[in-house]
């Protein structure tokens, strides 16, 4: 389930390339933080953001479905999807032709609160990209699309 399997790592050694690397990771984490406040604000964890998205972005997705698109294992994915379902923010219904086998939708309000922490976000990275000249904005866009077809090339956008 690791989203790196099947990736052939560069060959490191240099210092420059390592220096790189533990750059990225500080930014990265600093962007992450960045990215967690509106789902937080909103009283979702990051994890739940990203499983609603999933299932905002695909009406209908199974639990493992959903399971294998986080790259998580099933059990995990049922403990967070049930505590949605306490919530009333995600319906489970059952497949007519396979009892056992799942569907799950967002419910009004869960669509309500993705929507209002996926708006807060997005305006976050606008104001962020907005202090970039129009050059620098599309050489990092296109490079994050790089690096997200590398690390997911399989995955849909969510």
């Amino acid at each position: 389930m690791n989203m790196l399997s099947g990736m052939k790592p560069m060959k490191s050694g240099s210092e420059q390339s390592e220096q790189a690397a533990a750059r990225l990771n500080q930014i990265a984490t600093r962007l992450l933080r960045l990215a967690r406040s509106p789902a937080r604000n909103a009283g979702l964890s990051s994890a739940q953001y990203s499983a609603m998205g999933v299932i905002f972005q695909r009406p209908g997705i199974s639990l493992v479905e959903l399971a294998e698109h986080e790259a998580v294992r099933h059990p995990t994915m049922s403990r967070l999807v049930r505590a949605l379902i306490q919530s009333e923010l995600v319906r489970k219904s059952a497949n007519e032709g396979d009892r056992r086998a799942n569907h799950l939708e967002l419910t009004a309000a869960g669509r309500k609160k993705y929507l209002l922490a996926s708006e807060r976000r997005i305006a976050l990275f606008r104001l962020v990209l907005s202090r970039l000249s129009p050059g620098a904005r599309e050489e990092v866009l296109s490079v994050a699309e790089s690096m997200a077809e590398l690390v997911a090339p399989h995955s849909e956008e969510s």
